[in-house]
């Protein structure tokens, strides 16, 4: 339903041909939830995925964001289903009824011909150089930067 989406903004998402395609089942994970004791013990456990540098500060808080308290224990927050390579995932540009943009890490899983495909879709391509997938986690800075200078475009459109 694009005509309800005004403005949409992709971080390094997997986007390309027309077809749907099955994500890759990230070896090591299980589709069960695993539960740990207390929540240093599964907060120590965190890393990315693709695994990539990170700002320990930053790191931290998204590691302490990502687990919640269960009956079993502590957990993750996320379908551990996502790594199994069972979930599809949609790899063309959606349609929204407004702005798009999309913002490529220099390190990350973006396919070489996203940015063309953002393009003709009538969309925006920012570069995060020096970024792996999860720009958040590497350079918050950058990833900010370029968010408040989209939205600021948007709003002076």
């Amino acid at each position: 339903m694009p005509e309800h989406v005004a403005q949409a903004v992709i971080i390094d998402s997997p986007i390309g041909g027309p077809e749907a395609q099955l994500l890759p089942a990230a070896e090591g994970f299980t589709t069960q939830h695993r539960y740990y004791a207390s929540q240093e013990a599964i907060v120590n456990r965190f890393r990315a995925v693709p695994d990539q540098a990170a700002v320990p500060l930053v790191q931290d808080h998204i590691a302490k964001n990502s687990v919640r308290r269960v009956e079993e224990g502590w957990t993750w927050k996320f379908d551990p289903k996502l790594f199994s390579g069972s979930i599809r995932m949609s790899t063309t540009v959606p349609e929204v009824g407004g702005r798009l943009a999309f913002l490529r890490s220099e390190y990350g899983i973006v396919p070489d011909d996203a940015p063309h495909l953002v393009a003709q879709a009538g969309g925006i391509v920012v570069d995060l150089p020096g970024a792996g997938h999860a720009p958040m986690l590497d350079q918050p800075g950058a990833l900010v930067a370029s968010l408040r200078t989209v939205l600021a475009s948007w709003a002076k459109a």
